[in-house]
């Protein structure tokens, strides 16, 4: 055998005994050609869209890391971009809208966000704003026309001065289903783990692992989901430019959890 061949088998075995971090995402350290072993999983064949916000501060470049390989996100508008300020896992996490709307980032239509009736997850790490806005982390439906789709809101209610985390479907331009989570101001403030799942019909809305009872609950949560026209959008909003921070986004089409759970230490598996 080589020296070469053998500096690497040694090489791989120092790192497997071995925590190797990298900057919020832990990983077990390896060597070309050598399996990955990251510290969290999390994602495989039912992970959909998966994205990181890593990068250089101030860059608006973004990229699926799901098995589904969807490519770089497009931006629209101008002040969101990559912030090494503030962040979950990774060193870095979305953030920069504004409360004029208009900026945000697309991924092209798929029927893979078209849950129909089937069980689904979307889960990620935000930092509310600050001022009476809503934020979208990410939303599906046809805009301007609002006609059929899904969207999530983070952010904090003008009207009543409450901090709210929402979940909407309208069909036909029509909304079916709404489920709010509207607790008292400053609440939500700072970093949080939401996850919206549901569960052969049954719908949950989790912040940091704990199942919210809703404030506001319409419609029928087993009732299907239609498909959107228009691109997937992250960030963004009606009148806000999403929340303040966002950070590893992922959506599944499997429910992730169906009770009370440890968020998640480390970001997922690249």
């Amino acid at each position: 055998m080589s020296p070469k061949r053998l500096l690497a088998i040694g090489i791989a075995l120092l790192c497997v005994g071995l925590w190797c971090l990298t900057p919020g995402r832990a990983q077990f350290g390896v060597v070309k050609n050598l399996v990955t072993f990251c510290g969290q999983g999390g994602n495989d064949s039912f992970t959909k869209l998966l994205v990181h916000f890593d990068g250089a501060n101030a860059s608006t470049a973004i990229k699926d890391s799901s098995p589904s390989q969807r490519g770089a996100g497009t931006l629209v508008g101008g002040t969101i971009q990559i912030q090494t300020s503030t962040w979950k896992f990774g060193g870095a996490a979305a953030g920069g809208g504004t409360s004029a709307g208009g900026n945000y980032w697309t991924f092209p239509n798929s029927a893979d966000y078209a849950f129909g009736t089937a069980d689904f997850t979307i889960d990620f790490w935000a930092i509310k704003r600050s001022d009476n806005f809503f934020g979208f982390p990410v939303w599906f439906e046809d805009n301007p026309s609002f006609q059929n789709g899904w969207l999530i809101a983070v952010g904090q209610n003008s009207g009543t001065s409450l901090d709210y985390f929402g979940w909407s479907v309208i069909s036909a331009g029509v909304g079916v289903y709404s489920w709010e989570y509207a607790p008292a101001i400053g609440t939500l403030a700072g970093w949080h783990h939401y996850a919206l799942v549901r569960s052969s019909g049954t719908f949950s809305g989790y912040v940091d692992g704990v199942a919210q009872t809703p404030t506001t609950l319409t419609g029928d949560p087993a009732g299907s989901i239609p498909n959107s026209s228009d691109v997937l959008r992250i960030m963004g909003g009606i009148s806000g430019g999403g929340p303040a921070n966002v950070d590893e986004l992922r959506i599944s089409n499997k429910a992730r959890w169906t009770a009370n759970f440890t968020p998640p230490p480390q970001g997922y598996c690249p």
